[in-house]
């Protein structure tokens, strides 16, 4: 399971032998969107779209509870992908601002947020960002820290545009978790299918992911997560890793899931899947980040 990773300093996993960083430019460039790659989609179903939008929705609540809103909001999303959180930002008065590697995949979505984007090779963007006077409320990385070559130069380059009282969000998949542990171990699934090359280059749990923000000078302030889909995996008629022909009705379930706890009650959503999310459960971790008290 760990032949092609190794446990950094900081207790997340990266890939041994790393795709070069041109390679991966070309890869995001030419081919992530345009295949479908990914959790990405050429077209979404009504259910599916409710979906993506409860999901920002929660961590857009989560945000509020944390932030003055007395200017005009700032929003950047790096790795803005199809442009559902450009749009929703938008859509609550926000100014906002996407980068990507291309446009392709919001042109498909949200063609309206295609003005917001800068694309072309992201992290050469985001060093020039860095280096000018834009400052934002709320940075948004949703799985994007996972492809990167050097997570580390990326939070370290972070805070430049940043306002002081703002707020980084950050979603990367729950790799090496204690679920994924436990099917491994009662044979459940015969390979370790989260590690995904050349996609994912890191791997993250939720202490190695504090781990590396609390080296820069962020404090997680709230841990939530998603449905745990991986608990399908402990039924042999819903393993979709045994059964690639099963993941189709097993993602559609976990929407409708979703979609339903959103409906009862938001709020009560959100602590449900935080105490997931404090039990190592859950397909993703997601971190709010404030810079820490000294």
């Amino acid at each position: 399971m760990y032949d092609q990773v190794k446990k950094t300093k900081y207790g997340y996993y990266e890939l041994i032998v790393k795709p070069s960083p041109e390679k991966l430019s070309e890869y995001y460039s030419k081919k992530y969107f345009q295949e479908s790659k990914g959790a990405y989609q050429k077209e979404y179903s009504d259910s599916e779209i409710k979906f993506i939008e409860n999901r920002i929705k929660r961590k857009y609540n989560i945000i509020n509870d944390n932030l003055s809103l007395n200017h005009q909001m700032k929003f950047l999303d790096i790795g803005c992908g199809e442009g559902w959180s450009l749009s929703f930002f938008h859509s609550q008065g926000w100014e906002v601002k996407g980068l990507d590697f291309s446009t392709f995949a919001c042109q498909s979505n949200n063609p309206d947020m295609v003005q917001f984007i800068e694309d072309g090779n992201v992290f050469d963007n985001i060093r020039k960002l860095a280096e000018s006077t834009e400052k934002y409320d709320v940075i948004l990385l949703d799985n994007v820290l996972e492809h990167v070559y050097d997570p580390e130069e990326l939070i370290h380059i972070l805070p430049n545009n940043l306002n002081y009282n703002g707020i980084i969000c950050i979603e990367v998949p729950n790799d090496f978790s204690v679920l994924q542990q436990y099917l491994y171990n009662q044979q459940k699934i015969d390979k370790a299918f989260w590690v995904a090359i050349p996609d994912h280059i890191s791997y993250f749990n939720t202490n190695g992911l504090k781990n590396l923000m609390s080296a820069y000078g962020w404090e997680l302030y709230h841990l939530n997560t998603d449905y745990p889909l991986d608990l399908n995996l402990l039924n042999p008629d819903s393993n979709y890793v045994m059964d690639k022909g099963k993941g189709r009705n097993v993602h559609l379930a976990r929407v409708d899931i979703e979609n339903l706890l959103d409906d009862i009650n938001s709020d009560l959503a959100i602590k449900l899947l935080s105490v997931y999310a404090e039990m190592g459960l859950g397909r993703n971790i997601i971190g709010f980040f404030k810079r820490a008290n000294k």
